[in-house]
């Protein structure tokens, strides 16, 4: 692992790892971001289960001229600052040729409510491009019982905002899915209520302003989805040789963290000497 990463442990209601280990995020390669990538500056409103997304400033890669992507229902998009682009709703039900994707390969994501949008630039393809989005609504879907098989006393939730902790995943659908192809973010929280929140990356900034906790999470390395988990957490650190490593509780205890973080660094020294280290920025293990 690079010099100065930093490892994140998580302990929070609904199904998330336990721990999450984010170590620092390297800079870009050369010449941008080969896929989609999302600039994101967010607020959560626990109390009313909702998000407000103030900013999405999407890159799309070139050569297409149109796009589809998948929001959570009810989010209700609009394009801002963004010259000739066109923004619709499309009436239908998702398909997967919408995505480039086989039939067989294309399933939607279960008991949450999708809405497929549409958007379009002028002219013919060229390069990448940009524009930005904004929107916001409830996201509030409770958490239940797994299933027998995964059971041993675990909750799970595709996704949920409410006045004890926020979980948000590619499976809640916060930020529109484009289709298969790994994305890169930058990920700008806005707390209240002594919140705070926890992505995958580098955790980039970290400040009050006007009362709000704002931190800055960048991952410039190609992932999957975008996890926002966020709460009124207690914050604790240790170093584990280059790294430090971090821990997010939900209630206040040092004995827990330093068990975390001890075992944690442990896990760290073998498994770089069984594989070396870790090729890539970000990594998150449960």
């Amino acid at each position: 692992m690079s010099k100065g990463a930093t490892l994140v442990l998580i302990g929070i209601l609904f199904l998330v790892p336990t721990a999450l280990a984010v170590p620092e995020a390297a800079a870009p390669p050369p010449g941008g971001t080969p896929g989609v990538h999302h600039d994101l500056n967010v607020r959560l409103l626990p109390a009313e289960n909702r998000l407000v997304v103030i900013r999405d400033a999407v890159t799309l890669p070139a050569g297409r001229t149109r796009a589809c992507f998948l929001l959570h229902d009810g989010l209700s998009p609009r394009l801002e600052d963004s010259p000739g682009m066109k923004l619709k709703r499309l009436s239908r039900a998702p398909r997967a040729e919408d995505f480039g994707l086989a039939p067989a390969d294309f399933t939607l994501p279960e008991g949450v409510p999708v809405a497929l949008y549409e958007v379009s630039r002028p002219g013919k393809a060229a390069g990448e491009w940009r524009f930005q989005l904004s929107y916001g609504g409830a996201i509030h879907h409770p958490v239940q019982a797994a299933a027998a098989e995964y059971a041993r006393g675990f909750s799970e939730t595709p996704g949920t905002i409410e006045p004890q902790g926020a979980y948000l995943a590619g499976s809640s659908l916060w930020v529109p899915w484009f289709g298969e192809e790994l994305l890169t973010f930058r990920l700008t929280t806005r707390l209240g209520g002594g919140w705070d929140s926890v992505s995958q990356g580098n955790r980039a900034g970290h400040r009050l302003e006007g009362g709000e906790q704002v931190t800055t999470w960048d991952c410039p390395d190609p992932t999957e989805e975008v996890y926002l988990v966020a709460g009124p957490f207690t914050e604790y650190e240790q170093a584990a040789g280059t790294v430090t490593a971090m821990a997010y509780l939900r209630k206040p205890d040092p004995a827990l963290a330093e068990r975390y973080l001890t075992t944690t660094a442990s896990y760290l020294e073998m498994y770089q000497k069984l594989i070396g280290p870790s090729p890539t920025a970000s990594r998150a293990s449960g």
